[in-house]
């Protein structure tokens, strides 16, 4: 059961194994950011897991480096610092929690296929900046995914610094 619910969030997984590129240079003159948190599966949630202190968590860690955060979206990029946490409590299993962490860098970009023109530019929104983590834990160790978030927002802000300073 393990296994399977393993394999089945390891199919959610963003796949960045096709970048060959080096991607934290897609960060180089960012701006900020807009901090965004997906809402956390109720059932993981009731055990103390909240998107909230997630969002605050990282907003605070940003800042603290001298990354500035937005409130809204601000044009032209609508740059996100996206964070999703995906929790899944094995039926047979209430006392495991499986888990994937996805920190990704949002924004508007730009499609290089097809150009002949500025004009023949598509302007779409993709994730340019990807970094996962799959696992698991124990149910009453639900409040450990928090270290792990703030362990890949630190890579964040680590390739985030190395481009900007």
């Amino acid at each position: 059961m393990i296994v399977a619910a393993l394999v089945i969030i390891c199919l959610g997984l963003p796949s960045s194994s096709w970048a060959a590129y080096d991607q934290k240079e897609v960060l180089r003159g960012l701006k900020g950011v807009k901090v965004v948190v997906e809402p956390i599966n109720p059932e993981v949630q009731r055990l103390g897991l909240d998107a909230n202190q997630i969002k605050s968590n990282v907003e605070d860690k940003v800042r603290k480096v001298g990354i500035k955060i937005f409130k809204s979206f601000q044009p032209p990029a609508m740059t996100a610092l996206y964070i999703n946490v995906h929790t899944l409590i094995p039926y047979q299993a209430k006392t495991i929690v499986v888990y994937s962490i996805n920190v990704m860098v949002y924004e508007n970009v730009y499609l290089k296929r097809d150009i002949g023109t500025v004009g023949d530019l598509k302007e779409v929104r993709a994730a340019d900046w990807i970094l996962s983590l799959v696992g698991l834990l124990s149910a009453n160790r639900v409040n450990d995914i928090y270290k792990k978030v703030e362990l890949q927002v630190d890579k964040f802000i680590s390739d985030y610094l190395a481009m900007n300073q």
